[in-house]
Protein backbone atom coordinates (compact mmCIF):
# COMPACT_ATOMS: atom_id res chain seq x y z
CA UNK A 1 0.00 0.00 0.00
CA UNK A 2 1.31 3.49 -1.05
CA UNK A 3 0.98 6.70 1.36
CA UNK A 4 -2.20 7.96 -0.98
CA UNK A 5 -3.64 4.31 -0.46
CA UNK A 6 -2.82 4.33 3.13
CA UNK A 7 -4.20 8.77 3.87
CA UNK A 8 -7.31 8.17 1.48
CA UNK A 9 -8.29 4.68 3.64
CA UNK A 10 -7.91 6.56 6.44
CA UNK A 11 -10.61 9.36 5.22
CA UNK A 12 -13.09 7.21 3.65
CA UNK A 13 -13.12 4.60 6.03
CA UNK A 14 -13.64 7.37 8.86
CA UNK A 15 -15.87 9.74 6.68
CA UNK A 16 -12.84 12.49 7.29
CA UNK A 17 -12.92 15.52 4.89
CA UNK A 18 -9.63 16.50 3.46
CA UNK A 19 -10.57 20.59 4.73
CA UNK A 20 -11.62 19.64 7.88
CA UNK A 21 -7.82 17.50 7.92
CA UNK A 22 -6.33 20.54 7.00
CA UNK A 23 -7.61 22.70 9.54
CA UNK A 24 -6.68 19.89 12.30
CA UNK A 25 -3.00 19.76 11.50
CA UNK A 26 -1.99 22.97 10.10
CA UNK A 27 -1.00 21.71 6.87
CA UNK A 28 -1.92 23.56 4.26
CA UNK A 29 -5.05 22.11 1.79
CA UNK A 30 -2.85 22.16 -0.82
CA UNK A 31 -0.38 19.95 0.64
CA UNK A 32 -2.98 17.70 1.69
CA UNK A 33 -4.62 17.58 -1.63
CA UNK A 34 -0.97 16.43 -3.27
CA UNK A 35 -0.54 14.16 -0.63
CA UNK A 36 -4.21 12.31 -1.47
CA UNK A 37 -3.05 12.45 -5.29
CA UNK A 38 0.32 10.78 -4.36
CA UNK A 39 2.15 13.75 -5.54
CA UNK A 40 3.79 14.36 -2.53
CA UNK A 41 4.65 11.94 0.21
CA UNK A 42 5.84 13.45 3.87
CA UNK A 43 9.64 12.49 5.18
CA UNK A 44 8.69 9.54 7.06
CA UNK A 45 10.38 11.31 10.35
CA UNK A 46 8.79 14.56 9.77
CA UNK A 47 5.98 16.16 11.63
CA UNK A 48 3.48 15.98 9.09
CA UNK A 49 3.03 11.96 10.13
CA UNK A 50 2.62 12.85 13.74
CA UNK A 51 0.48 15.65 12.92
CA UNK A 52 -1.56 13.60 10.30
CA UNK A 53 -1.98 11.02 12.88
CA UNK A 54 -3.01 13.14 15.79
CA UNK A 55 -5.85 14.72 13.18
CA UNK A 56 -7.08 11.57 11.96
CA UNK A 57 -7.53 10.18 15.16
CA UNK A 58 -9.36 13.38 16.71
CA UNK A 59 -11.69 13.53 13.85
CA UNK A 60 -12.38 9.54 12.95
CA UNK A 61 -16.10 8.77 13.15
CA UNK A 62 -16.15 5.20 14.60
CA UNK A 63 -19.35 4.86 14.32
CA UNK A 64 -20.06 2.90 11.22
CA UNK A 65 -16.89 1.24 11.28
CA UNK A 66 -15.55 -1.40 13.52
CA UNK A 67 -11.67 -1.32 12.83
CA UNK A 68 -9.92 -0.42 16.22
CA UNK A 69 -7.91 3.24 16.19
CA UNK A 70 -4.94 3.96 17.78
CA UNK A 71 -2.45 6.92 17.07
CA UNK A 72 0.34 4.91 17.02
CA UNK A 73 -1.31 2.38 14.99
CA UNK A 74 -2.12 4.86 12.54
CA UNK A 75 1.65 7.23 12.35
CA UNK A 76 3.45 3.44 12.06
CA UNK A 77 1.39 2.59 8.87
CA UNK A 78 2.08 5.38 7.54
CA UNK A 79 5.66 5.44 7.85
CA UNK A 80 5.19 1.38 6.56
CA UNK A 81 3.76 2.60 3.45
CA UNK A 82 6.43 5.05 2.97
CA UNK A 83 9.29 3.24 3.84
CA UNK A 84 8.73 -0.31 3.30
CA UNK A 85 10.56 -1.82 6.69
CA UNK A 86 9.13 -5.23 6.65
CA UNK A 87 11.82 -6.58 8.08
CA UNK A 88 12.34 -8.45 11.51
CA UNK A 89 14.53 -6.65 14.29
CA UNK A 90 16.41 -9.36 15.10
CA UNK A 91 17.26 -9.80 11.31
CA UNK A 92 17.77 -6.15 11.25
CA UNK A 93 20.22 -6.32 14.16
CA UNK A 94 22.37 -9.77 12.93
CA UNK A 95 22.67 -7.97 9.56
CA UNK A 96 24.01 -4.47 11.29
CA UNK A 97 26.43 -6.36 13.42
CA UNK A 98 27.76 -8.25 9.98
CA UNK A 99 28.62 -4.99 8.60
CA UNK A 100 30.30 -3.59 11.38
CA UNK A 101 32.17 -6.81 12.34
CA UNK A 102 33.91 -6.97 7.86
CA UNK A 103 34.58 -3.75 8.02
CA UNK A 104 36.02 -3.27 11.43
CA UNK A 105 34.17 -1.01 12.90
CA UNK A 106 33.88 -0.46 16.98
CA UNK A 107 30.30 0.46 18.41
CA UNK A 108 32.06 3.56 19.39
CA UNK A 109 33.26 4.68 16.31
CA UNK A 110 29.71 3.81 15.11
CA UNK A 111 27.83 5.16 18.15
CA UNK A 112 29.92 8.53 17.38
CA UNK A 113 29.39 8.24 13.53
CA UNK A 114 25.82 8.15 13.81
CA UNK A 115 25.84 10.73 16.41
CA UNK A 116 23.83 8.05 19.72
CA UNK A 117 25.68 7.32 22.66
CA UNK A 118 27.65 4.52 23.17
CA UNK A 119 25.99 2.82 25.88
CA UNK A 120 22.33 3.18 23.70
CA UNK A 121 23.72 2.01 20.44
CA UNK A 122 25.50 -1.41 22.41
CA UNK A 123 21.96 -2.19 23.84
CA UNK A 124 20.72 -1.82 20.01
CA UNK A 125 23.36 -4.27 18.91
CA UNK A 126 22.12 -7.09 21.99
CA UNK A 127 18.76 -6.67 20.82
CA UNK A 128 17.62 -4.99 24.23
CA UNK A 129 16.57 -1.57 22.75
CA UNK A 130 15.28 -0.89 19.79
CA UNK A 131 15.59 2.64 18.11
CA UNK A 132 12.31 5.06 18.66
CA UNK A 133 12.37 6.16 14.69
CA UNK A 134 14.17 2.64 13.14
CA UNK A 135 13.68 4.68 9.99
CA UNK A 136 16.14 7.40 10.53
CA UNK A 137 18.24 5.13 12.40
CA UNK A 138 18.75 2.86 9.07
CA UNK A 139 19.94 5.99 7.52
CA UNK A 140 22.32 7.63 9.26
CA UNK A 141 23.97 3.69 9.63
CA UNK A 142 23.92 3.27 6.11
CA UNK A 143 25.16 6.75 5.60
CA UNK A 144 27.91 6.68 8.18
CA UNK A 145 28.87 2.82 7.21
CA UNK A 146 29.00 3.94 3.36
CA UNK A 147 31.50 6.97 4.09
CA UNK A 148 33.90 4.04 5.75
CA UNK A 149 34.05 1.84 2.53
CA UNK A 150 36.07 3.36 -0.10
CA UNK A 151 39.10 1.10 -1.74
CA UNK A 152 38.35 -1.13 -3.77
CA UNK A 153 38.61 -4.40 -1.61
CA UNK A 154 36.26 -3.12 0.59
CA UNK A 155 33.74 -2.43 -1.96
CA UNK A 156 34.22 -5.91 -3.11
CA UNK A 157 33.44 -7.27 0.28
CA UNK A 158 30.62 -5.08 0.29
CA UNK A 159 29.28 -6.70 -3.01
CA UNK A 160 29.62 -10.01 -2.01
CA UNK A 161 27.47 -9.69 1.41
CA UNK A 162 25.16 -7.36 0.02
CA UNK A 163 24.86 -9.66 -3.20
CA UNK A 164 24.81 -6.97 -5.42
CA UNK A 165 27.20 -6.07 -8.70
CA UNK A 166 30.22 -3.92 -7.73
CA UNK A 167 29.21 -1.13 -10.06
CA UNK A 168 26.04 -0.79 -7.89
CA UNK A 169 28.33 0.75 -5.49
CA UNK A 170 30.90 2.91 -6.79
CA UNK A 171 29.69 6.11 -4.99
CA UNK A 172 29.13 6.61 -1.77
CA UNK A 173 25.49 7.59 -2.31
CA UNK A 174 24.80 4.02 -4.02
CA UNK A 175 26.79 2.53 -1.29
CA UNK A 176 23.83 4.41 1.32
CA UNK A 177 20.89 3.41 -0.69
CA UNK A 178 21.94 -0.38 -1.16
CA UNK A 179 23.04 -0.86 2.61
CA UNK A 180 19.95 0.94 3.74
CA UNK A 181 18.09 -1.62 1.62
CA UNK A 182 19.88 -5.01 2.87
CA UNK A 183 19.30 -3.70 6.26
CA UNK A 184 15.61 -3.13 6.55
CA UNK A 185 14.31 -4.61 3.66
CA UNK A 186 13.67 -0.78 2.55
CA UNK A 187 12.15 -0.41 -0.85
CA UNK A 188 14.29 2.10 -2.31
CA UNK A 189 11.82 4.29 -2.93
CA UNK A 190 12.00 7.12 -5.93
CA UNK A 191 13.92 10.20 -5.01
CA UNK A 192 13.01 13.55 -5.63
CA UNK A 193 15.19 14.50 -8.68
CA UNK A 194 15.55 18.13 -7.11
CA UNK A 195 16.91 16.79 -4.18
CA UNK A 196 19.00 14.14 -5.51
CA UNK A 197 20.45 17.17 -7.67
CA UNK A 198 21.31 18.88 -4.47
CA UNK A 199 22.57 16.34 -2.16
CA UNK A 200 25.09 15.85 -5.21
CA UNK A 201 25.93 19.06 -5.64
CA UNK A 202 26.00 19.31 -1.64
CA UNK A 203 28.59 16.90 -1.08
CA UNK A 204 30.95 16.58 -4.25
CA UNK A 205 34.59 17.71 -3.56
CA UNK A 206 36.00 18.94 -6.56
CA UNK A 207 39.15 17.96 -5.57
CA UNK A 208 38.14 14.23 -4.85
CA UNK A 209 37.26 13.77 -7.89
CA UNK A 210 39.85 15.03 -9.96
CA UNK A 211 42.13 12.96 -7.55
CA UNK A 212 40.30 9.69 -8.70
CA UNK A 213 40.77 10.69 -12.09
CA UNK A 214 44.25 11.65 -11.54
CA UNK A 215 43.40 14.90 -13.32
CA UNK A 216 47.07 16.31 -12.07
CA UNK A 217 48.96 13.62 -13.96
CA UNK A 218 46.28 13.84 -17.23
CA UNK A 219 49.16 15.24 -20.27
CA UNK A 220 47.26 16.68 -22.87
CA UNK A 221 48.56 14.06 -25.99
CA UNK A 222 50.98 16.01 -28.66
CA UNK A 223 51.85 12.74 -30.61
CA UNK A 224 49.78 13.13 -33.62
CA UNK A 225 47.67 10.77 -34.63
CA UNK A 226 46.75 9.20 -38.57
CA UNK A 227 43.32 10.64 -38.82
CA UNK A 228 42.01 11.07 -42.27
CA UNK A 229 41.03 14.83 -43.44
CA UNK A 230 37.24 13.09 -43.90
CA UNK A 231 35.95 10.01 -42.34
CA UNK A 232 32.49 8.19 -42.08
CA UNK A 233 31.24 6.03 -39.90
CA UNK A 234 28.41 3.68 -39.41
CA UNK A 235 26.38 1.65 -36.61
CA UNK A 236 26.77 2.14 -33.02
CA UNK A 237 30.00 0.84 -32.30
CA UNK A 238 31.30 3.56 -35.07
CA UNK A 239 29.45 6.21 -33.51
CA UNK A 240 31.21 5.32 -30.42
CA UNK A 241 34.73 5.52 -31.82
CA UNK A 242 33.79 8.86 -33.84
CA UNK A 243 33.24 10.44 -30.81
CA UNK A 244 36.67 9.33 -29.15
CA UNK A 245 38.18 10.43 -32.79
CA UNK A 246 36.90 13.75 -32.71
CA UNK A 247 38.00 14.26 -29.13
CA UNK A 248 41.44 13.23 -29.93
CA UNK A 249 41.77 15.39 -33.40
CA UNK A 250 40.54 18.33 -30.69
CA UNK A 251 43.07 17.99 -28.12
CA UNK A 252 45.95 17.52 -30.51
CA UNK A 253 45.21 20.66 -32.26
CA UNK A 254 46.52 24.40 -31.43
CA UNK A 255 43.17 25.15 -31.81
CA UNK A 256 41.66 26.83 -28.26
CA UNK A 257 38.74 27.54 -30.23
CA UNK A 258 35.36 26.71 -28.26
CA UNK A 259 32.91 23.11 -28.44
CA UNK A 260 30.02 23.06 -29.21
CA UNK A 261 27.89 19.80 -28.39
CA UNK A 262 24.57 18.34 -29.02
CA UNK A 263 22.96 15.25 -29.54
CA UNK A 264 19.55 14.28 -29.17
CA UNK A 265 20.28 10.20 -29.74
CA UNK A 266 19.70 7.76 -27.19
CA UNK A 267 22.93 7.29 -24.68
CA UNK A 268 21.66 3.73 -22.95
CA UNK A 269 23.58 1.65 -25.24
CA UNK A 270 26.75 3.56 -25.37
CA UNK A 271 26.68 3.67 -21.49
CA UNK A 272 26.44 0.38 -21.16
CA UNK A 273 29.41 -0.56 -22.95
CA UNK A 274 32.23 -1.76 -20.49
CA UNK A 275 34.69 0.55 -22.19
CA UNK A 276 33.33 3.79 -23.91
CA UNK A 277 32.32 5.72 -20.60
CA UNK A 278 35.51 5.94 -19.40
CA UNK A 279 37.19 6.34 -22.52
CA UNK A 280 35.05 9.48 -22.98
CA UNK A 281 35.23 10.65 -19.55
CA UNK A 282 39.01 10.80 -20.33
CA UNK A 283 38.37 12.29 -23.50
CA UNK A 284 36.34 15.28 -21.87
CA UNK A 285 39.05 15.50 -18.93
CA UNK A 286 41.57 16.14 -21.67
CA UNK A 287 39.53 18.75 -23.12
CA UNK A 288 38.93 20.78 -19.90
CA UNK A 289 42.67 20.41 -19.19
CA UNK A 290 43.55 22.04 -22.18
CA UNK A 291 41.13 24.99 -21.07
CA UNK A 292 38.67 24.72 -23.80
CA UNK A 293 34.82 25.89 -22.85
CA UNK A 294 32.46 23.15 -23.59
CA UNK A 295 28.82 24.68 -24.56
CA UNK A 296 27.18 21.65 -24.54
CA UNK A 297 22.91 22.14 -25.64
CA UNK A 298 21.21 19.50 -23.73
CA UNK A 299 18.23 17.36 -25.24
CA UNK A 300 15.38 18.36 -22.99
CA UNK A 301 13.07 16.61 -24.60
CA UNK A 302 12.49 13.48 -22.41
CA UNK A 303 10.93 13.21 -18.98
CA UNK A 304 11.59 15.54 -16.22
CA UNK A 305 13.08 12.84 -13.78
CA UNK A 306 15.72 11.44 -17.08
CA UNK A 307 16.61 14.90 -17.77
CA UNK A 308 17.71 15.54 -14.13
CA UNK A 309 19.52 12.37 -14.13
CA UNK A 310 21.41 13.25 -17.32
CA UNK A 311 22.36 16.60 -15.79
CA UNK A 312 23.25 15.02 -12.19
CA UNK A 313 26.07 13.03 -14.36
CA UNK A 314 27.60 16.21 -15.30
CA UNK A 315 27.81 18.17 -12.05
CA UNK A 316 31.51 17.07 -12.01
CA UNK A 317 32.48 18.91 -15.10
CA UNK A 318 29.95 21.85 -14.36
CA UNK A 319 32.23 22.64 -11.11
CA UNK A 320 35.14 23.38 -13.45
CA UNK A 321 33.22 26.58 -14.82
CA UNK A 322 34.19 25.40 -18.01
CA UNK A 323 31.20 23.70 -18.75
CA UNK A 324 28.17 26.25 -20.34
CA UNK A 325 24.78 24.17 -20.59
CA UNK A 326 21.77 25.40 -23.00
CA UNK A 327 18.55 23.91 -23.85
CA UNK A 328 16.43 23.86 -26.96
CA UNK A 329 12.83 25.46 -26.18
CA UNK A 330 11.25 23.83 -29.34
CA UNK A 331 10.04 20.38 -29.14
CA UNK A 332 13.15 18.70 -31.91
CA UNK A 333 11.60 16.64 -34.62
CA UNK A 334 9.45 12.80 -34.16
CA UNK A 335 10.91 11.20 -36.97
CA UNK A 336 15.33 12.30 -37.22
CA UNK A 337 17.65 12.50 -34.49
CA UNK A 338 21.06 14.25 -34.88
CA UNK A 339 24.15 14.68 -33.49
CA UNK A 340 26.55 17.98 -33.70
CA UNK A 341 30.36 18.60 -32.57
CA UNK A 342 32.28 21.00 -33.47
CA UNK A 343 35.74 22.76 -32.78
CA UNK A 344 38.12 24.56 -34.54
CA UNK A 345 39.66 21.71 -35.65
CA UNK A 346 37.30 19.21 -36.28
CA UNK A 347 33.50 18.24 -37.06
CA UNK A 348 31.52 15.80 -36.31
CA UNK A 349 27.72 15.66 -37.96
CA UNK A 350 26.25 12.51 -38.20
CA UNK A 351 21.75 11.59 -38.25
CA UNK A 352 19.48 8.51 -38.08
CA UNK A 353 16.43 7.53 -38.05
CA UNK A 354 14.29 7.48 -34.36
CA UNK A 355 14.35 4.02 -33.52
CA UNK A 356 16.59 3.20 -35.54
CA UNK A 357 19.82 5.00 -34.59
CA UNK A 358 21.97 2.28 -34.86
CA UNK A 359 21.82 2.35 -38.31
CA UNK A 360 22.85 6.15 -38.17
CA UNK A 361 25.53 7.86 -40.39
CA UNK A 362 28.27 10.01 -38.81
CA UNK A 363 31.19 12.27 -40.61
CA UNK A 364 34.27 13.42 -39.02
CA UNK A 365 35.78 16.29 -41.16
CA UNK A 366 38.51 18.48 -40.69
CA UNK A 367 39.17 20.19 -44.29
CA UNK A 368 38.96 23.87 -44.16
CA UNK A 369 35.87 24.22 -46.08
CA UNK A 370 33.92 21.53 -44.44
CA UNK A 371 34.56 23.24 -40.68
CA UNK A 372 33.70 26.54 -42.21
CA UNK A 373 30.61 25.00 -42.96
CA UNK A 374 29.61 23.31 -40.06
CA UNK A 375 31.16 26.25 -37.86
CA UNK A 376 28.14 28.90 -39.03
CA UNK A 377 25.55 25.45 -38.56
CA UNK A 378 26.85 24.94 -34.53
CA UNK A 379 27.13 28.44 -34.55
CA UNK A 380 23.30 28.86 -35.84
CA UNK A 381 22.48 25.74 -33.27
CA UNK A 382 23.93 27.80 -30.50
CA UNK A 383 21.63 30.76 -31.38
CA UNK A 384 18.52 29.07 -31.42
CA UNK A 385 19.39 27.77 -27.83
CA UNK A 386 18.69 29.26 -24.17
CA UNK A 387 21.26 29.28 -21.21
CA UNK A 388 19.73 25.99 -19.02
CA UNK A 389 21.85 27.94 -16.05
CA UNK A 390 24.33 30.06 -15.41
CA UNK A 391 27.63 28.69 -13.42
CA UNK A 392 29.75 31.39 -11.67
CA UNK A 393 33.01 29.85 -10.46
CA UNK A 394 36.07 32.12 -8.59
CA UNK A 395 37.11 32.59 -12.00
CA UNK A 396 33.85 34.41 -12.98
CA UNK A 397 33.80 36.46 -9.57
CA UNK A 398 33.56 39.85 -11.40
CA UNK A 399 30.31 38.40 -13.84
CA UNK A 400 28.49 36.72 -10.66
CA UNK A 401 28.72 40.31 -8.78
CA UNK A 402 27.70 41.64 -11.65
CA UNK A 403 24.73 39.29 -12.06
CA UNK A 404 24.13 39.72 -8.55
CA UNK A 405 23.81 43.63 -8.23
CA UNK A 406 21.69 43.33 -11.40
CA UNK A 407 19.17 40.90 -10.47
CA UNK A 408 19.59 39.17 -7.09
CA UNK A 409 19.57 42.30 -4.58
CA UNK A 410 16.23 44.06 -6.71
CA UNK A 411 12.86 44.49 -5.01
CA UNK A 412 11.40 40.79 -6.51
CA UNK A 413 9.94 38.73 -3.83
CA UNK A 414 12.18 35.66 -2.67
CA UNK A 415 12.26 32.67 -0.64
CA UNK A 416 15.64 31.59 0.93
CA UNK A 417 16.85 27.81 2.56
CA UNK A 418 20.03 27.79 3.88
CA UNK A 419 22.18 25.41 5.65
CA UNK A 420 23.22 28.35 8.21
CA UNK A 421 22.03 31.79 10.11
CA UNK A 422 21.42 34.18 7.40
CA UNK A 423 24.87 36.31 7.10
CA UNK A 424 23.26 39.83 7.46
CA UNK A 425 22.09 38.91 11.28
CA UNK A 426 25.39 38.12 12.64
CA UNK A 427 26.54 40.57 14.80
CA UNK A 428 29.96 42.54 14.63
CA UNK A 429 31.78 41.61 17.55
CA UNK A 430 30.70 37.73 16.79
CA UNK A 431 31.84 38.10 13.06
CA UNK A 432 35.23 39.63 14.73
CA UNK A 433 35.41 36.89 17.03
CA UNK A 434 34.87 34.15 14.53
CA UNK A 435 37.14 35.90 11.81
CA UNK A 436 39.50 35.71 14.68
CA UNK A 437 39.81 32.21 15.88
CA UNK A 438 39.49 31.15 12.32
CA UNK A 439 42.87 33.73 11.36
CA UNK A 440 41.34 34.85 8.78
CA UNK A 441 44.47 37.20 6.72
CA UNK A 442 43.79 40.88 6.29
CA UNK A 443 42.90 40.93 3.18
CA UNK A 444 39.70 38.64 3.54
CA UNK A 445 39.35 40.52 6.81
CA UNK A 446 38.49 43.06 5.00
CA UNK A 447 36.67 41.64 2.11
CA UNK A 448 34.16 39.91 4.29
CA UNK A 449 33.84 42.86 6.87
CA UNK A 450 32.33 45.17 4.01
CA UNK A 451 30.60 42.60 2.52
CA UNK A 452 28.60 41.80 5.26
CA UNK A 453 28.10 45.28 6.08
CA UNK A 454 26.77 46.09 2.73
CA UNK A 455 24.75 43.54 3.17
CA UNK A 456 22.82 44.73 5.77
CA UNK A 457 22.25 48.15 4.53
CA UNK A 458 20.61 46.30 1.06
CA UNK A 459 18.56 44.03 3.34
CA UNK A 460 17.66 46.59 5.40
CA UNK A 461 16.50 48.77 2.66
CA UNK A 462 14.87 45.63 0.23
CA UNK A 463 12.74 44.57 3.37
CA UNK A 464 10.48 47.69 3.39
CA UNK A 465 8.71 46.42 0.18
CA UNK A 466 10.26 42.65 -0.80
CA UNK A 467 8.35 39.91 0.83
CA UNK A 468 11.59 38.06 1.62
CA UNK A 469 10.77 34.47 3.31
CA UNK A 470 13.95 32.77 4.73
CA UNK A 471 14.24 29.15 6.77
CA UNK A 472 17.50 28.16 8.43
CA UNK A 473 17.73 25.05 11.08
CA UNK A 474 18.86 25.17 14.52
CA UNK A 475 21.12 22.69 15.79
CA UNK A 476 21.74 20.72 18.99
CA UNK A 477 25.15 20.77 20.32
CA UNK A 478 25.04 16.89 19.69
CA UNK A 479 24.60 17.83 15.87
CA UNK A 480 26.74 20.50 15.76
CA UNK A 481 29.60 18.75 16.86
CA UNK A 482 29.30 15.91 14.15
CA UNK A 483 29.15 18.22 11.65
CA UNK A 484 30.18 22.03 12.94
CA UNK A 485 28.24 24.76 10.72
CA UNK A 486 30.60 27.41 8.26
CA UNK A 487 29.57 31.10 7.67
CA UNK A 488 27.37 31.42 4.66
CA UNK A 489 29.51 33.29 2.58
CA UNK A 490 29.38 31.39 -0.42
CA UNK A 491 29.16 34.98 -2.45
CA UNK A 492 32.52 35.45 -1.48
CA UNK A 493 34.13 32.63 -3.09
CA UNK A 494 36.11 31.82 -0.21
CA UNK A 495 39.46 29.53 -0.63
CA UNK A 496 38.51 28.78 3.09
CA UNK A 497 35.53 28.16 4.80
CA UNK A 498 35.33 30.14 8.33
CA UNK A 499 33.76 27.88 11.32
CA UNK A 500 31.42 28.23 13.78
CA UNK A 501 32.05 27.71 17.70
CA UNK A 502 28.65 26.71 18.85
CA UNK A 503 28.59 29.95 21.36
CA UNK A 504 28.96 32.01 18.10
CA UNK A 505 26.65 30.14 16.08
CA UNK A 506 24.09 29.83 19.38
CA UNK A 507 24.87 34.19 19.59
CA UNK A 508 24.00 34.52 16.06
CA UNK A 509 20.80 32.48 16.01
CA UNK A 510 19.70 34.23 18.82
CA UNK A 511 20.80 37.77 16.73
CA UNK A 512 18.31 36.34 13.86
CA UNK A 513 15.66 35.55 16.30
CA UNK A 514 15.78 39.53 17.23
CA UNK A 515 15.58 40.83 13.98
CA UNK A 516 13.89 43.37 13.09
CA UNK A 517 11.76 42.43 10.02
CA UNK A 518 10.92 45.28 8.73
CA UNK A 519 7.40 45.78 8.73
CA UNK A 520 6.62 41.66 8.59
CA UNK A 521 8.13 42.24 5.26
CA UNK A 522 10.92 39.45 6.45
CA UNK A 523 9.88 36.20 7.37
CA UNK A 524 12.11 33.08 9.52
CA UNK A 525 11.35 29.59 9.94
CA UNK A 526 13.51 27.12 11.86
CA UNK A 527 13.85 23.73 12.35
CA UNK A 528 16.00 21.11 13.32
CA UNK A 529 17.10 19.49 10.40
CA UNK A 530 19.14 20.17 8.19
CA UNK A 531 18.66 19.93 4.51
CA UNK A 532 22.04 20.06 3.00
CA UNK A 533 25.29 20.88 3.90
CA UNK A 534 27.00 23.95 2.04
CA UNK A 535 23.66 24.82 0.04
CA UNK A 536 21.78 28.03 0.04
CA UNK A 537 18.98 27.82 -2.76
CA UNK A 538 17.05 31.39 -3.05
CA UNK A 539 13.51 30.57 -5.26
CA UNK A 540 12.38 33.91 -7.51
CA UNK A 541 9.01 32.71 -8.19
CA UNK A 542 8.39 32.11 -12.26
CA UNK A 543 11.89 33.87 -13.32
CA UNK A 544 14.54 31.75 -11.69
CA UNK A 545 16.42 30.04 -9.08
CA UNK A 546 20.45 30.64 -7.52
CA UNK A 547 21.80 27.26 -6.24
CA UNK A 548 24.78 28.16 -4.13
CA UNK A 549 27.32 25.97 -3.10
CA UNK A 550 29.85 26.87 -0.25
CA UNK A 551 32.74 25.27 -1.12
CA UNK A 552 34.86 22.26 -2.58
CA UNK A 553 34.13 24.62 -4.55
CA UNK A 554 32.02 27.66 -4.38
CA UNK A 555 29.93 27.96 -6.92
CA UNK A 556 26.88 29.17 -8.14
CA UNK A 557 24.47 27.88 -10.64
CA UNK A 558 21.55 30.08 -11.82
CA UNK A 559 18.75 27.59 -13.16
CA UNK A 560 16.32 29.61 -15.95
CA UNK A 561 14.67 26.41 -17.38
CA UNK A 562 11.05 27.36 -16.65
CA UNK A 563 10.39 23.49 -15.76
CA UNK A 564 13.33 23.33 -13.54
CA UNK A 565 12.48 26.61 -11.78
CA UNK A 566 8.94 24.91 -11.09
CA UNK A 567 10.52 21.76 -9.63
CA UNK A 568 12.81 23.91 -7.16
CA UNK A 569 9.26 25.96 -6.47
CA UNK A 570 7.53 22.87 -5.54
CA UNK A 571 10.40 21.46 -3.63
CA UNK A 572 10.96 24.36 -1.41
CA UNK A 573 7.30 24.81 -0.78
CA UNK A 574 7.30 20.77 0.71
CA UNK A 575 10.20 21.79 2.79
CA UNK A 576 8.99 25.50 4.28
CA UNK A 577 5.42 23.82 4.80
CA UNK A 578 7.09 21.20 6.88
CA UNK A 579 9.31 23.61 8.99
CA UNK A 580 6.15 26.17 9.20
CA UNK A 581 4.72 23.07 10.23
CA UNK A 582 6.86 22.23 12.78
CA UNK A 583 7.05 25.99 14.15
CA UNK A 584 3.84 25.79 15.01
CA UNK A 585 3.47 23.01 16.82
CA UNK A 586 6.11 23.96 19.10
CA UNK A 587 4.78 27.15 19.23
CA UNK A 588 0.95 25.13 20.40
CA UNK A 589 3.21 22.59 23.00
CA UNK A 590 4.81 26.08 24.12
CA UNK A 591 8.32 24.83 23.15
CA UNK A 592 11.05 26.97 22.24
CA UNK A 593 14.21 25.76 20.09
CA UNK A 594 17.18 27.35 22.04
CA UNK A 595 19.89 25.04 20.37
CA UNK A 596 20.50 22.82 23.57
CA UNK A 597 18.32 19.48 23.15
Amino acid sequence: MTFKDCLNHYLNAYNIRPQSLAEATGISPSVISRYKSGERVPAPDSDHIDALAAGIMALADTSKCDEPLDVDAIRQAFITSITGIVIPYDAFVKNLRTLLTNFHISNQDFARGISFDPSYVSRILDGKRRPSNLYSFILKTSDFIADCISNSEEIERLSGILELPQDHLTTTRGRSKMIAAWLGSVSVAKEDPIASFLSTASTFDLNDFTASIHFDKIKTPTVPFHLPYTRIYSGLAEMMESELDFMKATVLSKSTDPVIMYSDMPMEEMSKDPDFPKKWLFGMACLLKKGLTLHIIHNIDRPFEEMMLGLISYIPMYMTGQIVPHYLENNQCDVFMHFVRYSGSAALMGEAIRGHHTEGRYTLMRKKEDLLYCKKRAYSLLEQSKPLMQIFTRDQEKEFIAFRESQVWDENDRTVITYAPPIFTIPDAVLEHLLSINKVNDADTARIVAYVHNLKEVMHKMTQNTKCHLSYPILSKRDFDSHPLTLELSDLFLEHPIVYSYEDYLAHTTATENYDTAGNHMTFVTDRFLSFRNIRIIVYPGRFVIVSKAKAPAIHFVIHHPNMVSAFENYVSSVTDERLLAVSSSSSMGAKADGTA
